[in-house]
């Protein structure tokens, strides 16, 4: 389940590349709409983060 989470998640980070296709992008111009996403990722972040204490992992605060 979290694996497949984080990669649909991933997959629609990098869809929306404003550079190739800004309707998907997070920070979308309608500030309803870019609100809305934030708290999309904020609470699968939340998800994957408890998940993977579930299962005794830590997860990074930040991908370099």
């Amino acid at each position: 389940y979290l694996e497949t989470t984080a990669g649909m998640v991933n997959s629609w980070y990098h869809a929306g590349n404003p550079a190739r296709n800004p309707e998907l992008s997070v920070l979308a111009d309608d500030p309803a709409l870019r609100r809305a996403r934030l708290v999309l990722t904020r609470g699968v972040a939340i998800v994957l983060r408890n998940g993977l204490e579930l299962l005794g992992l830590a997860a990074p605060q930040r991908m370099e």
